[in-house]
């Protein structure tokens, strides 16, 4: 009997060393003030200097300090938007270490807007995708040129698929990167060491009713040349191994390759379920970043007793016992995972519920189902659960030193939520839910009726920015209708229909459309805005249309129910006026997309 559809059904937290001590930026010094302080909270830092505080600010894509709510305060100047908490909680934004929420996002009904937009709520701001094939990465990578990507994403190229067929090394023809802030990363290479979503996991023992012992996808011999491959390139190794028998085997590729040596590449092993009691703390000893799951399938477990079956009564201490594995590897950093829309949910909340109580809500969302005796001696605290989800999984893909707490210095990533997990009953934490979420000091979600909160950070885009028109007088060129000045205006010297272009000089979120009228005689006016990426094929999509009386001076304003995104050139065309056309001042309000601060530096293989 085959069981991969179950084993997809069915398929975490540790010590970890302590984040860098980042110095106040010589901004605050010199008087600059911060963009936006958060007050009046509960400040979860994760960061040993500064543990807890009340207050935070922020300035550009960065945090600049923490602290007491009158240390913060005196730092803010007249443009500084003052954010009051009322005591809800900020924590740094949760990073998915292990998710298909984009390759696998149209299995899960969704395009890739959608399933970020669904990470974003969830509170996630930096995830791994880790089934990345050659059709995939063309795609990403076009996806993030497009200014479309939102999130901090780190790809991981399938060096077998999950049937355990061989790809092969075709993904040394894009070495890994490590530019800090960068969207779109390549993080490492994909192997599956055994089943679980293509086949069964591979175990010591044999499955009921069966002479089975799972399918093993390489041998070891098989696997250790693959990793030292990868490892010799300078790329990190993430390996799927789910059976006890893959454990091993992946353990001892390992240690093979590293040969006693330290893990530089921070090799990973993902999933880490059926774990034998002798190699629990064999992780520790040689070094590995193990990647574990907050879900528990409990409900499944308390009407099937899944395990049971196929692991037997005897083994079942053996199944996801995530405290044995801390316990057993003091100060080595775990990460963690969901491993959605495969396993379990992308909520990061109702992950934490799961790691602390083994508990699980059901597909109603309401019912909670509890967790078998066997069950609770492998839950962890909420501290331990926390530190796995920030810093732990930020670690396991090289981003330690730029998000995953709350630190001066590094990208002000971060969610705001209704209450502190640290303070809750464990019981109220699948309450809690994800109010504002912010990347690179953007915020990218909002929850409805949280405007208190929450601000659209947004900027205004033509500012210096490269314009074009249809036509133009020479002593009102285009440039002065984007100088901030009514005082001046862009003159077509012609009758419509006449446009004037802008190019955003990078695809841009836009949030309001503001046009100021330099219009005689008054009359009725037919004004169409096209906007469009930065994509060869991109074309030109009709966004809105004014269509009224106006006068000269009257302004045009137009707010979309949903921020226009990956907008990179904006056309302001006239169609019909009773004058020449004409403007005193265009204004695109918004944000532009996050970009890396340096140049890729790549990691050469060889």
């Amino acid at each position: 009997m085959k069981t991969g559809s179950v084993w997809r059904s069915i398929f975490v937290a540790g010590a970890i060393c302590a984040a860098p001590v980042f110095p106040v930026l010589p901004a605050i010094a010199a008087g600059q003030p911060p963009d936006i302080v958060f007050v009046n909270g509960k400040v979860v830092t994760m960061d040993d200097a500064t543990p807890a505080a009340t207050a935070l600010a922020v300035r550009g894509d960065t945090i600049l300090t923490v602290g007491s709510d009158a240390e913060i305060r005196a730092l803010a100047g007249p443009p500084t938007r003052v954010i009051d908490l009322g005591g809800k909680a900020l924590l740094p934004g949760f990073v998915e270490a292990h998710t298909h929420l984009l390759n696998d996002a149209e299995m899960a009904g969704m395009s890739w807007e959608e399933a970020q937009e669904l990470g974003l709520q969830s509170g996630v701001t930096t995830m791994a995708d880790m089934y990345v094939d050659p059709d995939i990465l063309a795609a990403m990578q076009q996806f993030e040129r497009d200014g479309k990507l939102r999130l901090r994403t780190s790809l991981y190229l399938v060096y077998t698929t999950n049937c355990g067929v061989v790809l092969g090394d075709w993904y040394a023809a894009h070495p890994p990167t490590r530019t800090p802030g960068e969207m779109l990363r390549i993080g490492g290479v994909k192997m599956f060491a055994d089943g679980g979503s293509c086949g069964d996991p591979a175990f010591s023992f044999q499955y009921p009713d069966s002479e089975s012992y799972g399918d093993l996808f390489l041998s070891e011999s098989e696997l250790t040349k693959a990793v030292a491959a990868a490892d010799q390139r300078g790329y990190q190794v993430a390996i799927h191994a789910y059976g006890d028998r893959a454990v091993e085997t992946a353990q001892n590729a390992i240690a093979a390759v590293l040969d006693g040596g330290p893990n530089v590449n921070r090799h990973r092993m993902e999933h880490n379920v059926l774990v034998r009691p002798e190699l629990v703390a064999r992780y520790g000893q040689i070094g590995i970043v193990p990647v574990i799951f907050g879900y528990f399938p409990t409900c499944w477990e308390d009407s099937d007793q899944i395990w049971e079956h196929y692991v037997g009564a005897e083994r079942l201490s053996w199944v996801r016992d995530n405290r044995s594995l801390l316990d057993a590897n003091p100060g080595l950093t775990f990460a963690w995972h969901a491993d959605f829309p495969w396993v379990g949910p992308v909520s990061a909340i109702q992950n934490l519920y799961e790691f602390v109580t083994r508990k699980q809500l059901d597909e109603d969302g309401v019912t909670v189902c509890e967790p078998p005796d066997w069950v609770m001696p492998t839950a962890v605290t909420v501290a331990e659960a926390l530190r796995m989800m920030t810093m732990g999984s930020a670690y396991a893909l090289f981003r330690e030193t730029e998000v995953g707490s709350l630190s001066p210095g590094k990208y002000a990533d971060l969610v705001v939520l209704s209450a502190d997990p640290l303070e809750v009953d464990s019981s109220e934490i699948k309450d809690i839910d994800v109010l504002m979420t912010m990347v690179g000091g953007s915020e990218e979600y909002c929850a409805p009726g949280e405007t208190s909160l929450c601000l659209d950070g947004s900027v205004n885009l033509t500012l210096g920015k490269l314009v074009t028109a249809s036509s133009s007088l020479a002593a009102s060129p285009p440039e002065q209708a984007l100088d901030g000045n009514l005082d001046t205006s862009w003159q077509s010297g012609e009758d419509p229909v006449q446009w004037i272009e802008v190019d955003l000089g990078r695809p841009s979120v836009v949030t309001n459309i503001k046009l100021v009228t330099d219009q005689y005689p008054h009359g009725d006016t037919r004004h169409a805005i096209w906007g469009k990426g930065a994509g060869a094929s991109d074309e030109y999509q009709l966004l809105h249309e004014f269509t009224r009386h106006t006068t000269s001076g009257q302004v045009l304003s137009f707010t979309p129910p949903e921020p226009w995104r990956a907008i990179r050139f904006v056309k302001v065309e006239t169609t019909s006026s009773p004058s020449w056309v004409a403007w005193k001042e265009i204004e695109i309000r918004g944000r532009p997309a996050p970009k890396a601060r340096r140049p890729a530096a790549r990691v050469a293989p060889g």
